[in-house]
């Protein structure tokens, strides 16, 4: 009886231990993928099942950053192209938006480390000091309609989201900020744009103020 138990358990292992190297290897295998449709896209700029391999890149985003490490990748590739395959997607989206029905988030790092601005509910209050990009840029997309907001974390985001319920969104922050943010509000059904900054940090950080502005007026 002992070792008919043992023999049992014995095969239950065996189970696992196959079932295990089998959904690894699958996992390799559709990271390889994946990372592959991502680089055609990179070099194309033509998506092939972009919402496919969105979805893969979401629920398989850590084997395929343990296989871009074993390529001398860097990961920071992975989130520009999502962002970018994901501004494909909803571009259009966003373009038949009103802009009294978009709302424009942006990071506080961007502001001086000096800014006189107080933090509030709805985050923080510009008050156009001019020692940061962040006056011309509120300036301009509340000339267009925006509803903009300088948040301070993600948090804020949501609630303000939550709060005005927006049509449509377009985000800047670092590249895992509005990587992970974008996908938050994509699942969701919001649509939005990802927009990064160029130098990453907690204070002064640096982005493509002439792009930003071209952006907010190109989806229109």
């Amino acid at each position: 009886m002992f070792y008919e138990i043992i023999s049992i358990i014995g095969v239950i292992l065996l189970i696992i231990i196959v079932a295990a190297a089998v959904l690894l290897i699958a996992a390799i295998v559709m990271s390889l993928l994946t990372l592959i449709l991502l680089l055609i896209f990179i070099k194309t700029n033509h998506a092939l099942f972009p919402r496919f391999v969105l979805f893969l890149a979401g629920i398989l985003e850590a084997p395929i950053k343990q296989t871009m490490w074993l390529f001398g990748l860097n990961e920071k590739i992975l989130y520009e192209t999502i962002i970018d395959l994901r501004n494909l997607l909803y571009g259009k989206k966003v373009e038949h938006t009103p802009y009294k029905q978009r709302a424009l988030f942006l990071p506080q790092c961007l502001r001086s480390s000096d800014c006189p601005a107080p933090l509030t509910p709805e985050g923080i209050a510009c008050k156009s000091c001019g020692k940061c990009p962040i006056s011309t840029i509120k300036r301009e997309a509340e000339k267009l309609g925006y509803r903009v907001f300088v948040c301070p974390g993600s948090t804020m985001v949501y609630r303000m989201m939550k709060k005005y319920k927006p049509s449509a969104v377009i985000g800047v922050g670092c590249h895992m900020e509005v990587k992970e943010g974008t996908d938050k509000l994509a699942a969701q059904g919001v649509p939005v744009v990802g927009f990064t900054i160029l130098k990453d940090g907690c204070v002064e950080t640096e982005l493509d103020l002439d792009k930003l502005l071209k952006t907010l007026k190109t989806y229109r």
